[in-house]
């Protein structure tokens, strides 16, 4: 189980997301993460809940709130929620919290870099400045802030935007020392923006600017922070910054030197990939063969590598993996954008990577193609990787692809003009592959012990890894629950249980479907609809092509566009296989919905 507070709140359990939707309960349950392992009383979630005064006696709701985050955290199959004499204690002892990995590379950093300073160790500060990186990049936004936030949480959000500064500091320092000076200019006017009146972030500019020969553009910073401190507060800048801005008229400018052996202009490297799946099973061939094609030889032109299939194949799990495993190939940065959501630009998407990579707010490009045109640019000859995860069909910035860097594209189908891109097509795992990842989910005895139902969970699932853990889901949060009683009564395509209802419990496997099927066109629709005759057993194109009222021709074009979008499953080759295509039956079932829907409308 994840807990996140470095951005949006959220809880995860695999690829289930468990935040609580009602406000309060999420309000709470944020305060007992920032103040985990340590007791809350009743006294502090009353005042963080209900900020003004009231006569009612709230303790009783705080019980019924309770006793919902109980059921919730449930799931993750611990009792983490931990009732004390006058409150409540959560207890995350062996759980991923990102404020806790934030603050280990925090202190390992900081350590690194007083070690660098003082004994004059560029490998020392070069390790402070990468350790530091990678702390904030645990950083995805503003602290909780989808969380409405009471008088306690404000200031513990306070605090922690505080300690985010203070790193930045710290790995702005490191870099000064190793004399990046023009790696930071970017960075550093992006900080400014958001902290105008930061006098350390001017400073540090301007030192910056004049060691990389742009004088006048050290003097302009202190003017422009010394007009708005005098019209705005009325003082002047510190004796810092103050002795600075005579040290560089005068030409005795002395800030911090670099390191001897310092790499000036040495980027940073940038880690934004989010923790590989533990229990990620099968695909190596696939994985290997991308991973091997990714970190080729580095005189040759960057490769891109798009994988695709029905959804809950694994795709997204698949290309963490294969990033994880070329990370030492691109020493320079691994940059991830997820692009599912539906509010999610282009445009929106390559700010954000470049502002991973230094640009300020002021510098960046207001159309798609300037943003690509800079990204290239500043990662050209570097060794980058980027992630594109769950890249639209019809997403703006499918014409500007391929990059110029390595990277790795996840699509429900692949996105149409996409020229030089490896594309690879997900199938479902082999059924040992199944087995062992509900094995790694239940553990191994469960498996081993009702195996032969085990066995019909699979084959009624396909072996789709969403299905798959889902199921897991269901055992671990209620591990008495019969897996017989499951398979009959949930997973059962025969059974009462749609597909769609499912959905309540976690599971979206139908409404995911179903966007894939909304984003066919007219023709590839009318063929799969076709198909519902044939959906119990395999079948082949001249079956196809007499069911369906569309032209011969147009059924083979759809037929394809279906396969590439995992729609329908390709068993083999003709002519070795007669009938060469099938629906996974998790595709069948949603397919039977669709015609009931139809029928009863």
């Amino acid at each position: 189980m994840n807990f996140k507070v470095l951005g949006e709140f959220s809880v995860e359990l695999d690829d289930i997301d468990l935040t609580p939707r009602q406000p309060k309960i999420r309000s709470m349950l944020a305060l007992l993460t920032i103040e985990r392992g340590r007791t809350v009383p009743i006294d502090w979630i009353v005042d963080e809940l209900w900020p003004q005064p009231t006569s009612q006696k709230r303790n009783r709701t705080v019980h019924t709130y309770i006793h919902e985050l109980r059921k919730i955290l449930a799931r993750g199959g611990e009792d983490l929620l931990v009732t004390r004499q006058s409150g409540y204690s959560l207890l995350l002892t062996d759980t991923y919290v990102d404020l806790d990995e934030f603050e280990s590379l925090a202190s390992n950093g900081a350590g690194l870099l007083r070690a660098g300073m003082t004994e004059e160790r560029p490998e020392k500060l070069s390790e402070a400045s990468d350790c530091l990186a990678r702390a904030l990049s645990c950083w995805r936004g503003a602290p909780l802030r989808n969380v409405t936030l009471g008088k306690r949480l404000s200031n513990r959000v306070a605090w922690l935007e505080e300690r985010n500064r203070q790193v930045v500091e710290m790995r702005l320092r490191a870099e000064m020392r190793l004399g990046r000076f023009d790696q930071v200019i970017g960075e550093l006017r992006f900080h400014i923006e958001q902290n105008p009146y930061h006098e350390g972030f001017h400073e540090t500019l301007m030192a910056a600017l004049a060691r990389s020969g742009r004088r006048s553009e050290a003097l302009a910073v202190y003017r422009e922070l010394r007009t708005r401190l005098a019209d705005e507060m009325g003082i002047e800048p510190g004796q810092p910054v103050r002795q600075l801005h005579l040290d560089i008229l005068n030409g005795e400018m002395s800030p911090v030197p670099a390191v001897p052996g310092g790499t000036r202009g040495e980027p940073v490297g940038l880690t934004q990939l989010p923790p590989v799946v533990p229990d990620f099973v099968g695909r190596r061939r696939i994985v290997g063969t991308a991973a091997d094609l990714l970190a080729g030889d580095s005189r040759t032109a960057p490769r891109t590598v798009c994988l695709h299939g029905m959804p809950g194949v694994g795709k997204s799990a698949t290309a963490l993996t294969i990033a994880h495993a070329v990370t030492n190939s691109f020493p320079d940065g691994q940059l991830h954008v997820d692009l599912g959501h539906s509010d999610r630009s282009g445009l929106g998407a390559f700010s954000d990577l470049l502002r991973a990579l230094g640009v300020g707010d002021r510098e960046l490009p207001a159309t798609l193609a300037g943003a690509v045109s800079l990204f290239r640019s500043i990662t050209r000859g570097r060794r980058i990787l980027v992630v594109l995860d769950n890249l639209p069909r019809t997403a703006d910035i499918v014409p500007h692809l391929p990059l110029g860097s390595a990277t790795i594209i996840t699509a429900r189908r692949p996105p149409p003009g996409l020229f030089g891109v490896e594309k690879c097509l997900l199938d479902p795992l082999s059924t040992g592959d199944a087995l062992a990842l509900l094995a790694a989910i239940v553990g191994f005895d469960r498996v081993d012990r009702e195996r032969r139902v085990v066995e019909q969970l699979v084959d009624t699932v396909g072996a789709l890894p969403l299905a798959l853990r889902f199921i897991g889901d269901r055992l671990t949060a209620s591990p008495r629950y019969p897996l017989e009683h499951l398979h009959h009564r949930i997973m059962n395509p025969e059974d009462t249980v749609r597909l769609s209802d499912l959905a309540n419990l976690g599971f979206d496997l139908f409404h995911r479907i179903d966007a894939v099927y909304r984003d066919l066109d007219a023709v590839e629709r009318i063929v799969f609809r076709g198909i519902a005759v044939l959906r119990d057993h395999p079948f082949g194109l001249d079956e196809l092509v007499a069911l369906a009222p569309t032209a011969p021709a147009r059924t083979e074009v759809a037929v394809i566009g279906l396969i590439e979008s995992g729609m329908v499953t390709l068993r083999g080759r003709c002519p070795e296989v007669a009938k060469p295509m099938a629906l996974h039956p998790m595709v069948a079932r949603y397919l039977a919905e669709l015609d009931i829907d139809r029928s009863a409308g």
